[in-house]
């Protein structure tokens, strides 16, 4: 056991553990404080929201991207959403689908919250990334489903993260995640927009651990890529990130009209809870190997099954191959 487990133990044993975070939180919170009284609060529409499937890369990007002065990132909030749900709402799913042309009152509410940085614990604040901070980003992988409604209703620059199906699926199975598809058929407006078809398919898929994962993942990605294909958004690629970051971050910057900022050289070979990254940024070589790990993870059923629901759900940037069908990446600035 090392000193630092030792330490959480003992913390956690005495029940000092609320209270700590607390003082955390609110210790890196004074400067934001303190401007308000001066200033006043960012828009929701200067808030940018980097979206993508858990284990997309969309943490990275979101680290990369907080290197810009004055951006403090908010880190997943709506793993939190019961705290800031309205009194007598509904309990709605974390993962919840929003026709852009809907009326959603209590998501108006937790939304509005979560953009102009309101919203707040312990755990969105995991990344102090400025202290006085002109705007925020949120990192969330729950907004794939109602990414239209979010641009129509507030306007925030939104960047989009795509991985390779089989990359992510053999990333979530490796680590033990489960998913439950009730989550996502319970919902009778993304059911009736984009399931319906499919339904006795799912059904009978849905024992299947990987079947499972590669469903909810080309449903998150359906929905992201009709939503966003309308709306001004910057859209990059992980595989283009990880390969050639100094161009790909050149673009999503433009995207999210922070085109003249840059992202430190230093920052972009820091691991970032991908403890290979470093390493492999020096021999692009090991790179390619790392991005075709899912092959040797994966069975050549397993990749199948989740290339079929892919394509299925009309999901076709991937193919067997490691890198995107898609030439190079595109954004589209925010207007």
């Amino acid at each position: 056991m090392t000193i630092r487990t030792a330490l959480k133990a003992t913390v956690t044993q005495l029940g000092l553990k609320p209270a700590l975070e607390r003082v955390y939180l609110e210790s890196g919170l004074l400067g934001e404080r303190l401007q308000y009284l001066v200033r006043d609060r960012p828009e929701p529409s200067e808030a940018i929201v980097v979206a993508g499937s858990a284990r997309s890369g969309s943490t990275w990007l979101a680290d990369l991207l907080c290197s810009v002065p004055g951006i403090q990132q908010i880190f997943e909030p709506l793993r939190e959403l019961p705290r800031w749900l309205p009194v007598g709402a509904p309990a709605y799913p974390k993962t919840c689908y929003l026709r852009p042309e809907g009326r959603y009152p209590d998501w108006d509410h937790v939304l509005s919250g979560v953009l102009t940085g309101r919203s707040r614990t312990y755990w969105t604040d995991t990344a102090r990334t400025s202290f006085f901070p002109r705007r925020y980003l949120i990192k969330e992988v729950r907004v794939s489903l109602m990414l239209g409604y979010l641009h129509d209703r507030f306007h925030p620059r939104i960047a989009y993260l795509s991985r390779h199906p089989c990359a992510i699926v053999a990333s979530r199975i490796g680590l033990g995640w489960r998913l439950d598809l009730n989550n996502l058929l319970s919902q009778e407006e993304l059911v009736e927009d984009h399931l319906s078809p499919w339904l006795a398919r799912i059904e009978r898929a849905r024992s299947n651990p990987v079947a499972t994962h590669a469903i909810w993942l080309a449903v998150e990605n359906r929905v992201a890529s009709q939503h966003l294909s309308t709306r001004p958004h910057s859209h990059a690629y992980y595989e283009h990130l990880l390969m050639e970051p100094e161009a790909t971050l050149r673009a999503i910057l433009s995207g999210l009209d922070l085109g003249t900022s840059r992202v430190p050289e230093n920052r972009i070979k820091r691991n970032s809870r991908t403890t290979w990254r470093q390493r492999l940024a020096k021999d692009p070589k090991e790179t390619e190997y790392a991005l075709s790990n899912w092959k040797r993870r994966l069975s050549k059923e397993d990749q199948r099954e989740v290339l079929d629901w892919a394509y299925r759900l009309e999901v076709t940037s991937y193919s067997d191959e490691s890198l995107p069908v898609a030439s190079g990446q595109s954004a589209t600035p925010h207007r």
